[in-house]
């Protein structure tokens, strides 16, 4: 069993996996670990950074290599849909679906609490120089390759029963 776990950075992505795997007993494999040894990189406040949110810097290979080697896992990461090579292994394709302003909030804390944080001017001046324009043209568009939409506003419980209830669903027979 491979199920797909996608949505916006800070979406939640990554207590849903957790959760779920734990739940069937999977693995939980992250796309953050699996960047390309020698990414694209955009400037950002001056300085050549590896891009994380280009599709074309996440290991295919190394994924598909480690996906086959579990024998099935809950991937997750903000890219999984965007994948055609990895989105047509999974047998079932979640979307975590928060809205922008909720998300950029916990993305906020989230780096806020890193030993080092970045200035809000900084973190405001990425996200809008890089950020969101990554998010728009590569990860909201492949929300239309999900099988079933998890409202990541209800409580943790829940969303995990939105899930078990689109796994026992299974996906749509559709082509996609």
């Amino acid at each position: 069993m491979i199920v797909g776990l996608a949505g916006g950075p800070g979406a939640g992505k990554t207590t849903l996996a957790v959760a779920l795997a734990g739940a069937l007993g999977l693995p939980v494999l992250s796309l953050d670990g699996y960047l390309r040894a020698r990414p694209r990189r955009v400037v950002v406040d001056g300085r050549r950074i590896p891009d994380r949110n280009d599709p074309d810097n996440v290991d295919v290979p190394a994924v598909l290599r480690d996906l086959a080697a579990t024998g099935g896992a809950v991937v997750e990461g903000h890219l999984v849909l965007a994948l055609p090579a990895l989105r047509e292994r999974c047998d079932l394709r979640l979307w975590l679906d928060v809205p922008a302003d909720v998300r950029l909030a916990r993305k906020m804390l989230r780096q806020g609490a890193e030993p080092d944080p970045p200035a809000l001017a900084d973190f405001a001046r990425r996200y809008l120089g890089h950020g969101r324009e990554r998010f728009e043209r590569y990860v909201a568009p492949s929300s239309a390759h999900a099988d079933a939409v998890v409202d990541g506003m209800l409580p943790l419980t829940a969303q995990l029963a939105a899930a078990r209830a689109a796994l026992t669903a299974g996906p749509d027979p559709l082509p996609r």
